[in-house]
């Protein structure tokens, strides 16, 4: 299917032969240039290290295995 899309078609008699559409040439450069101002880069801060503060004095007793 996709070759009978790209061959030629040779028209019918009586049929006058399509103009192939011409595409404008394509600026890479200013597309990207347009590309980049409306989506500027984005910024991934550092990853943030949780401040930990083990200075507090929890009471501790050791587990018991007897029945109470």
């Amino acid at each position: 299917m996709a070759k009978e899309a790209d061959e030629e078609v040779e028209p019918e008699e009586g049929e006058e032969p399509k103009p192939k559409k011409e595409r404008p040439d394509f600026d890479l450069i200013e597309f990207k240039t347009e590309f980049d101002a409306n989506n500027p880069t984005i910024e991934i801060p550092a990853e943030v290290v949780d401040d930990i503060d083990n200075d507090y004095d929890l009471p501790y007793s050791a587990p018991s295995f007897e029945k109470e």
